[in-house]
Parts: C-alpha cells; sequence; structure tokens
C-alpha cells in the first residue's frame, strides 16, 4: 500500500440534501494521527476513550492514534454515549490520557456534574467552545485543545492549546498544513479583517466521488508565489474553500467568525438551513419557509 493509495471515502455529515463522498489517502490520515500523538505525547499502553460513532470523521483520530502507538482504544456503546452519568463512569473506570469530543457531549458531562480527570487531555471540537464551557474544562483535564477541520481536508485542520481566561480561537494549522484567509478576489486580507478560510497541505482529500464539477469549485488550484521562480515555473498547491469567515489575531491564531453560507452545526454534524426550507415548503399548506437554530433549553423556557 503506498501512502498516495485511496484510504477511505466518507460521506459529509449533511442530513439534508444529497450527501457526498469524501475520498482520503492513507499520507493524509497518518499525518494527522501522527500530530495529535505529538500533541498529546501519547505513550504506548495508554488509552484512549471513544464517544464517536463510526460514520463520524473525528472517530478515524480515536481509532488509529491508539492503534497506532500502542495504546489501547477504550469503546463506548451507543446507548451509553445518551447518558452523562454513564459517561463519567466510564471516564472513572478507563482513566483515559485522551478524550475527544464536541461541546454538546461536554455540555452532557457538565449537566451531570462530571469531576473530571487530571490526567487526561482533551481535544473539542466540530462546534463552538464557548468560553464559559472552556473554563469549565480546563479546570477538569491536564490540558484542553480547541481543534478545528473540516471532513475535505482529513479530520482536524487547526488547533490550539487553552488556558483559562483568554479567549477561544481555533488556532494555527497543525503539521505539514497550510492556512490562507482570502477576500472574494483571492487577496490576502489583512490582521483583524474577516476572510474566508482557505485549506492547503497534506489533509486536502482528493474531492467529491463523482461530483467533477463540485471538486474543482471547492477545491481550487493555484501557483505558489516563489522568489525562485517565474509564475509558470511556480509549484501549483490544492486550496480547500471551506466556506468558514474566520480572522487572523494579532497574535498568529484564528478565530472563527460565521458561515458564508446558511449551513450549520448541531451535534457535529453539518445541517443546510436553506435545503430543510425547500423540504418544508414541499408541503401543501406551507407557502413560505424560514429555517433557524435555537438551543433546546430555549424553547423549554417559553413554554413554561
Amino acid at each position: 500500500v503506498a501512502t498516495s493509495d485511496l484510504s477511505y471515502i466518507i460521506y459529509t455529515s449533511g442530513t439534508t440534501g444529497k450527501p457526498n463522498g469524501v475520498m482520503v489517502q492513507h499520507d493524509s490520515v497518518i499525518n494527522v494521527v501522527n500530530h495529535f500523538a505529538r500533541l498529546s505525547n501519547f505513550q504506548s499502553a495508554e488509552t484512549l476513550l471513544s464517544f464517536t460513532s463510526p460514520a463520524f470523521d473525528i472517530f478515524g483520530l480515536e481509532m488509529w492514534l491508539p492503534l497506532l502507538h500502542g495504546g489501547c482504544l477504550y469503546l463506548m456503546s451507543e446507548e451509553d454515549c445518551k447518558d452523562g452519568r454513564m459517561i463519567a463512569r466510564r471516564i472513572s473506570e478507563c482513566s483515559p490520557s485522551v478524550i475527544q469530543g464536541t461541546p454538546s457531549l461536554w455540555k452532557l458531562l457538565k449537566s451531570a456534574c462530571w469531576e473530571g480527570s487530571q490526567d487526561a487531555v482533551i481535544f473539542c471540537g466540530g462546534e463552538n467552545l464557548s468560553h464559559s464551557l472552556a473554563d469549565w474544562l480546563l479546570s477538569r483535564c491536564r490540558e484542553l485543545h480547541n481543534v478545528y477541520g473540516p471532513t475535505e481536508t482529513t479530520i482536524w485542520s487547526t488547533s490550539t492549546r487553552l488556558c483559562r481566561g483568554e479567549s477561544v480561537s481555533i488556532g494555527r494549522p497543525i503539521a505539514n498544513t497550510t492556512v490562507r484567509v482570502l477576500d472574494e478576489w483571492l487577496l490576502p486580507v489583512p490582521i483583524g479583517a474577516d476572510g474566508e478560510l482557505y485549506i492547503g497541505g497534506l489533509g486536502v482529500s482528493r474531492g467529491y466521488v463523482g461530483c467533477a464539477d463540485l471538486t474543482a469549485a471547492r477545491f481550487l488550484r493555484r501557483r505558489v508565489d516563489t522568489d525562485m521562480a517565474k509564475e509558470k515555473d511556480s509549484p501549483e498547491e490544492i486550496l480547500f474553500k471551506t466556506g468558514d469567515i474566520v480572522r487572523w489575531e494579532d497574535d498568529g491564531r484564528l478565530r472563527f467568525v460565521r458561515r458564508a453560507d446558511n449551513q450549520v452545526k448541531i451535534r457535529g454534524h453539518r445541517i443546510e438551513c436553506d435545503e430543510v426550507a425547500v423540504h418544508v415548503e414541499q408541503v401543501d399548506i406551507v407557502d413560505r419557509a424560514a429555517v433557524n437554530v435555537r438551543e433546546m433549553r430555549s424553547w423549554w423556557r417559553m413554554l413554561s
């Protein structure tokens, strides 16, 4: 097996419309696994606790990080993952050195009054991490890393270690990864200005299965500016157009601002609000529909 061979095809986590299969190579997977093994100082015989469905791309990190570095993978059942008290019990039983989860999962543990695991390194991603939740987690683990990345660039593409009291960012690119913040003309924006995030490097996948037009629209080929070569001789890079609006902070880290479109994430899953509205409008009694996201707790407060 060559490192450039196809490792897997995984479908984007949209719940509406037609999912698209993303083709990921072996070297992309190995790159992200090795980076987070170094980041967490993962050693042989240590344990990683997994809450994630194999249908979710971040499960790839949970599976291969311990198995490729002599560690133990502890799998929780789907039913147990719905109960914050059961999750807390499993953490206490296996004493994992690495735990990965979305903010929704950590909120579930918070509601169960989880006391923490002071020897664990936590990777949190898939949704926006609030300042208050970050501070709560920091008091219950050894290290907290906020991570970010679309499926199309292989699990995670940026990360940052958080400290108490500081603002929450999505950090800097992981190993062998480049990030660019560009305007509508594909020109770099200055520090502090909003622009769309484009990701390049080893994590960029081959594109979408059987969707050449969509691949061409989202995976852009462009020349890399170099001092040693003329434009026609300069190497070419492939950048994935994320659709996420970000800005550079003064310290060189990236801050997520918003989506460029109407896509949202709920429990780590991509949902196209416009596509949901289209399906609702197909009901005979519906003329126009608008779809937005509200936390369930807000609705209970309104009803109470």
